[in-house]
């Protein structure tokens, strides 16, 4: 299936709220300045960001990606320059602040959680945990990672830092629970080439960046030049430890169906790599799954993202055991961002889980 329906769908989706979020900053900034404005100009930019996203998909080059660079930074700012605005006007409702005043109670916030943000999208963090799973037939270690979006914003140097950290790290095997490419322009295929220094193999399923924006065929040509190996609904035996790969899909009874055919065996370690934490584990344990590690979320990444994650899964991030106490499911905060650099409630991390019976 062409990726193009869902990338111009997102390309007008992102647009609308380019719009909105134009109208409702300029509009305040111009009210509490005392300045006329015209729907001209957010109507202009919007239309803008939706025929330059297109364009960029279309042809990626230098100047196109640091273009697309700094329209995620504008994103970013406009989120939050819209925020403070709307919580100002409902301040403005009981108290009416002079110029100065109302403007620093706009920008000053909303700079700090930019510059905050920025800051934690670009700071790798390590985190480890242990997990005791009855019965399994081996110990190991695993660094898992998510959602790195590689692409005009995380390329060839974030790969080469993340790769460094796993060589010091030095697992058995590292996992990649989906959203590898960002798929808003065609990306390098040398960017993954530092996975094939790594000892431990390396795993990766399809996310819904993956499939759905820059589409399958484009995925592999910039697999071959790595040790990554794409499980498509199929798992892979290494070392005595299974490994299954489920592709992305937005229903839970669709995973569950692709989970069965496996037909995985018990009394062994069963990772299940699939993008989104949508399958509780008690379901996941009747199929022999004893650790599932997911991504999708960012761990919230920031606002207005969080609340819909919140809304939709019941855990966000972080190690979760099952309540019979025989499986867990890891969800990875990711290793990169979606949409603006920019992160509020974690940082990008490298997770190592060292599984022990």
């Amino acid at each position: 299936m062409s990726p193009w329906p869902k990338f111009v769908g997102f390309a007008l989706f992102t647009s609308t709220l380019t719009l909105v979020g134009n109208f409702i900053s300029l509009w305040t900034l111009c009210d509490v300045c005392k300045q006329p404005w015209s729907y001209k100009v957010p109507l202009l930019v919007a239309l803008a960001c939706a025929v330059f996203l297109i364009v960029g998909r279309v042809y990626a080059c230098l100047l196109t990606r640091v273009l697309y660079y700094f329209v995620c930074l504008w994103w970013g700012l406009l989120i939050y320059l819209s925020i403070f605005s709307i919580l100002f006007q409902l301040l403005n409702l009981v108290y009416q602040p002079p110029m100065m005043l109302s403007l620093a109670i706009i920008i000053l916030p909303t700079l700090a959680f930019f510059l905050i943000g920025f800051y934690n999208s670009f700071q790798l963090k390590i985190s480890a945990s242990q997990l005791i799973i009855p019965g399994i037939n081996k110990s190991v270690k695993i660094v898992h990672l998510s959602d790195l979006h590689l692409g005009p914003v995380y390329s060839r140097g974030h790969v080469d830092k993340v790769v460094s950290q796993i060589k010091l790290i030095d697992p058995d095997i590292v996992v990649i629970s989906g959203d590898l490419f960002d798929g808003s322009m065609t990306v390098d295929p040398f960017v993954l080439q530092p996975f094939s220094e790594l000892r431990a193999k390396t795993f990766f399923a399809l996310g819904n960046h993956d499939a759905h924006f820059l589409g399958i065929d484009e995925v592999k040509k910039s697999l071959k030049y790595s040790n990554i190996v794409l499980l498509e609904n199929e798992q892979a035996d290494c070392n005595g430890i299974n490994i299954i790969g489920i592709d992305y899909a937005m229903d839970t009874e669709s995973v569950l169906k692709r989970l069965e055919r496996q037909g995985i065996y018990q009394n062994r370690l069963n990772v299940l790599i699939y993008h989104a934490p949508q399958v509780s584990m008690e379901s996941l344990e009747k199929y022999n799954v004893n650790l599932c590690l997911a991504g999708h979320t960012h761990g919230g990444q920031m606002i207005p993202m969080c609340c819909k994650q919140f809304a939709i899964f019941k855990y966000v991030k972080g190690l979760h055991r099952s309540s019979s106490g025989r499986g867990y499911i890891h969800i990875s905060v990711g290793t990169g961002t979606a949409g603006p650099p920019l992160r509020m409630f974690s940082r990008s991390t490298i997770a190592v889980l060292n599984v022990n019976s």
